[in-house]
């Protein structure tokens, strides 16, 4: 017997565009007389592109305590094969289905602007970030597109409960995004890695690059820019590679992370035996703990890389410009992190790196910003869930 998103299948169009998000809207609202499984948590990570951040952790942590649940992960395709969950393509009739008749919600990224939540729904957004140097929603409204705002607006105006991972980042929900709600100080369940032991992440690392145990990692991972140029990505890896190896010896290999917003122009970087592609790495905080050294921009990794207790310089060459676009929270030079914006001052920048001083600049901020990250994050947010899902409040 056909299940009903399948004969929604063979009865409905297929209409691209506007159109199709017609039908998925008006689906949507037909399921919405259909029964809520109390125990069916529906995850989407990253517009429903990638499994893995928060809702990963999450899910790992559910499944171990409630194994009986019903678990829906929304991506791309099937590519990903999980043991305990069901896959559904993003943004088809079946997502829509799972969306209407989950019990539970877990996403990190904004839900589109039709997505309608049940009174006994429950949602929870994890957001991807703990600390972000990019002014973000109701900070940038001037800078940002009116669609994604009216998302942002309607996303908060759903959520039951947000994830913060630092008084900072708690506040930050108050201020930017529109939420009055409930918000839970339990840290951000990806950071769990920050707390454990770094050798099984740094083995898969090689392996994964088919590279020896005893060389030495550096992550370059840059954000976007609204236009998607590549041009501010201009390291020159030769010589970085060779100020690594001056500063601290051994043998470096370099990992190019490209953010998922530009993943698409990952083959416009040159790779060679030393620079490695890890765009396509299942998770960005394992390359992180991983390397020894991060350089980045403007990207938020900055700080989660600062709480893995690891080295970052900054290498931006168009502070100006970026700047147009996205205002800043801190100012880059009060950082503890190095900023260069030459390849000069980067290869300097390395070779007087001072691990004393960066330690405790570094302790000095993650106090100010008041992190509360831990080793179980995880395993907090999923027995927290379950107690509001089985109606316990203890």
């Amino acid at each position: 017997m056909m299940s009903l998103f399948e004969i929604a299948k063979k009865i409905l169009p297929r209409p691209k565009g506007e159109t199709r998000q017609r039908f998925l809207i008006a689906f949507m609202q037909f399921c919405q007389v259909l029964p809520i499984n109390r125990e069916k948590v529906v995850f989407s990570c990253f517009n429903g592109t990638k499994y893995s951040d928060n809702p990963k952790a999450i899910y790992v942590a559910l499944k171990k305590i409630r194994p009986e649940w019903k678990y829906v992960w929304m991506l791309p395709d099937d590519s990903v094969k999980l043991r305990n969950a069901k896959v559904v393509k993003t943004g088809s009739f079946e997502s829509v289905y799972h969306l209407a008749t989950a019990r539970v919600w877990i996403d990190n990224c904004r839900k589109n602007e039709w997505v309608v939540k049940r009174k006994k729904q429950y949602y929870v957004q994890t957001w991807h970030a703990n600390v972000g140097l990019k002014k973000a929603e109701k900070d940038a409204q001037e800078t940002l597109p009116q669609s994604y705002l009216n998302r942002c607006y309607n996303d908060s105006r759903m959520a039951d409960l947000f994830i913060a991972g630092s008084a900072w980042n708690a506040q930050n929900y108050r201020d930017a995004y529109w939420y009055d709600g409930e918000i839970l100080m339990s840290g951000l369940p990806r950071s769990d890695i920050f707390y454990k032991d770094f050798s099984s992440y740094y083995k898969a690392v090689c392996r994964f690059f088919r590279v020896p145990e005893q060389v030495h990692f550096c992550l370059y991972a840059p954000t976007f820019r609204d236009s998607k140029t590549l041009e501010c990505y201009d390291i020159d890896f030769e010589k970085l590679k060779q100020s690594l190896e001056s500063k601290w010896g051994g043998e470096w290999q370099i990992l190019v992370r490209l953010h998922p917003n530009i993943q698409d122009k990952q083959n416009n970087i040159k790779y060679s035996d030393y620079v490695r592609n890890a765009s396509a790495y299942k998770e960005i905080n394992e390359l992180i703990v991983a390397s020894e050294l991060l350089i980045t921009d403007y990207s938020s990794c900055m700080f989660d890389a600062m709480e893995a207790r690891k080295r970052v310089v900054l290498y931006a060459t168009d502070i100006e410009n970026f700047q147009n676009e996205r205002q800043f929270y801190f100012e880059l030079g009060k950082l503890p992190f190095p900023l260069t914006q030459t390849n000069n001052d980067l290869v300097t920048a390395v070779e007087c790196f001072d691990d004393a001083s960066y330690v405790q600049k570094c302790e000095e901020l993650k106090k100010k910003l008041g992190i509360c990250d831990g080793p179980d994050s995880s395993a907090k947010v999923a027995k927290y869930i379950i107690r509001k899902v089985e109606g316990r409040n203890n």
